[in-house]
Order: structure tokens, then sequence, then C-alpha cells
């Protein structure tokens, strides 16, 4: 299991975010922490060129997680075929 953190720093994933990483130190999963690289993209709640009003990631967004998905999983050495 790895945990992932969410991309938005709206209040109900800010608490969230907390939460996921409390449980993830407490359990010793992997975690990937993406809230991180957001806030500097999105240094502010609204975020139109990677979020979607309510905190989701938009098209561009997602493509952004899953770049951060994938070098987390990476560097958490999970098993799958090296990248092209």
């Amino acid at each position: 299991m790895v945990m992932l953190t969410y991309a938005s720093d709206r209040p109900e994933y800010s608490l969230a975010n907390e939460l996921i990483r409390t449980v993830s130190a407490k359990l010793s999963l992997p975690l990937i922490d993406v809230r991180p690289r957001f806030a500097t993209l999105c240094p502010t709640v609204e975020c139109p060129a990677l979020l979607l009003p309510d905190g989701h990631p938009n098209a561009q967004g997602y493509v952004e997680f899953a770049q951060l998905v994938a070098a987390g999983l990476r560097a958490n050495r999970w098993p799958g075929p090296a990248p092209p």
C-alpha cells in the first residue's frame, strides 16, 4: 500500500492531508506527498491551470500528479517496468 496526499490545499483537503501523513508515519507506509509540489505550482487555493474549482486536478493537473506518483513509486522501488 502506498498513501497519496491531495494536490489541493483547500481546508477539507488540508485536514485530510494531515491525517494521511499521520497514518502513513504511524503505520510505516510509503507516502507520496504531492502537495509540496502543487504548493509551488499553485501558491493560492485557486489554481485554474492545474486544479478545478473543487480542488481536484484538471487534465494538466493530472499529468503533473501522475509524474509525481511515478517518481514516488520509483523512489520506493515499486516493481514495474522502467519508464521509456
